[in-house]
């Protein structure tokens, strides 16, 4: 991603259950968080709130890259679409 004229790269994305954060009071199932760094070691962290609903095959091919071990690392692979 690039914000103000600087690169970000993926560095993390965490999910948390339920969501750390609220709107108006209301929590969510889960909350994913995208962090990301610049060249410089700056953050940038995005958080999206998670709903239940209908199966969604991006989503269905990160879980399967999902790490299943801690400190492993794994690559996903990108769609064409």
């Amino acid at each position: 991603m690039e914000w103000e004229d600087e690169k970000f790269e993926l560095l993390q994305i965490q999910f948390h259950h339920p969501s750390e954060h609220t709107v108006n009071g209301k929590t969510f199932p889960m909350e994913i968080h995208l962090v990301q760094r610049s060249g410089d070691h700056a953050y940038i962290v995005i958080g999206v709130f998670a709903k239940y609903g209908k199966s969604n095959d991006i989503i269905q091919q990160l879980w399967k890259d999902i790490p299943t071990q801690i400190d492993k690392k794994n690559s996903c692979k990108r769609s064409s679409h």
